[in-house]
């Protein structure tokens, strides 16, 4: 315990004197709620849409995750031909136009589900969207990633890059490759790494 509290006061002392540091992320994001209550557009995943996909996990958990993204400003999508009009929007919006949105597909860590409950329609949807953004030198805002992604972004008050959150399912495995920052950043699709199963 001691331990701990020489930890917290220390990095205590670099937040104070204006060191940026990514601990205490939610305590940082509860002091600006405190001082002053944040407009619905300041919301941490303002701006976001979230799609749960996949089957494994718990009702319990979804319910978490559901009032976890609510509460964080995201709107949650909740069926595939949605998320295929939301995605369709996204291709339309200039990039200049001044909206910041951004489309997650949230999965589960289900070995067995092959496709994580995102259809063959819609992994090519997001993969011509990757493909047209890439080629145009656009910047692509859609992220597939492991649910833990959602719970570190809370935890440091900042939505997390999607690289370190790789999903389980072969399909998921495949967006993600495709939409992870490193890929789009190089223009490098390799044929056979960009294959949706």
């Amino acid at each position: 315990l001691p331990r701990k509290h020489g930890t917290a006061v220390a990095a205590r002392r670099k937040v104070d004197r204006g060191i940026p540091t990514e601990n205490f992320g939610v305590a940082r994001y509860a002091a600006a709620l405190h001082k002053t209550p944040l407009s619905s557009s300041d919301h941490l995943l303002s701006g976001f849409s979230v799609m749960l996909c996949g089957s494994s996990v718990g009702s319990g958990m979804v319910k978490d995750l559901k009032v976890l993204l609510q509460q964080a400003g995201a709107a949650i999508v909740g069926s595939a031909s949605a998320a295929c009009r939301q995605l369709a929007d996204m291709e339309k919006v200039e990039p200049d136009c001044g909206l910041d949105r951004s489309f997650v597909f949230l999965c589960d860590d289900s070995p067995t589900d092959k496709t994580c409950g995102i259809p063959e329609t819609l992994s090519k949807q997001v993969k011509r969207l990757i493909v047209d953004s890439s080629n145009t030198g656009g910047t692509v805002k859609v992220r597939c990633v492991h649910f833990n992604w959602l719970f570190d972004s809370i935890s440091c008050a900042s939505p997390m890059k999607a690289s370190s959150y790789e999903p389980v399912a072969p399909r998921t495995r495949a967006l993600w490759n495709l939409t992870t920052e490193n890929r789009v950043a190089n223009n490098n699709i390799n044929r056979e790494e960009s294959q949706i199963y």
